[in-house]
């Protein structure tokens, strides 16, 4: 399977505090079929790991809605259990390659603990073991397919609207002095809100596709 859209999106491979996976974040051409994700348990004590994959979309008013999806199957099971230091690679299959239209995907990986050798003293002697969740976003989009981003600015937020046909990765995102935190995905068709104090600044700055530095005016 061979990964495109470089440009689009980054292929991470980063540490959540007790676990490592990769990739994370990816973009794949529509027609990918199969695949391969490697968890990693980083921590002191025996963990079970669950993926969850949701179907993302857009709804009337241009907000992003999660639904649970079975596009994705995982191999040879969607939760595990690793030892400390242990690697699992699993193979993942996809049900409909082949989509004329982007089809993206939240895929959710949750750290359950099994024991207390990771457990964080909550007071009068209660261990609390701390799980971990680690949320990807996969897009599979057709040859062809780009975003196109406006934006506004709206009681208080920065408003982008993608009025393209793929999933526009926004981060570290620059508004009259003022930095908003995070990496956001905005959908063809989303409309993603993000609050900003007031400003008279007619453009904002941010990290695109690939981490190209892009400056959009305020409408």
């Amino acid at each position: 399977m061979k990964a495109i859209l470089a440009a689009l999106l980054l292929c991470f491979v980063l540490p959540a505090g007790a676990m490592t996976v990769s990739p994370m974040s990816q973009a794949l051409e529509s027609t990918a079929a199969t695949g391969s994700i490697r968890i990693q348990n980083d921590a002191k004590g025996k963990k079970r790991y669950q993926i969850v994959v949701d179907r993302m979309s857009v709804g009337p008013t241009g907000q992003k809605v999660l639904t649970p999806s079975n596009d994705l199957t995982f191999f040879p099971s969607s939760l595990i259990e690793l030892a400390p230091g242990k690697v699992q690679t699993l193979r993942w299959k996809r049900s409909n390659p082949g989509s004329a239209q982007e089809q993206a995907y939240q895929i959710r990986i949750t750290e359950l603990p099994l024991d207390s050798s990771d457990a964080v003293s909550g007071g009068l002697g209660v261990n609390v073991p701390i799980p971990l969740r680690m949320i990807n976003t996969w897009v599979f989009a057709p040859p062809g397919a780009k975003p196109s981003l406006k934006l506004q600015r709206e009681d208080g937020f920065l408003v982008f609207h993608n009025a393209g046909t793929a999933t526009a990765p926004v981060s570290k995102v620059s508004y009259g002095g003022q930095s908003v935190p995070g990496t956001h995905f905005v959908l063809p068709g989303e409309r993603l809100s993000l609050k900003v104090e007031a400003s008279s600044a007619g453009t904002v700055s941010f990290l695109g596709r690939g981490g190209v530095p892009q400056t959009l005016p305020v409408e």
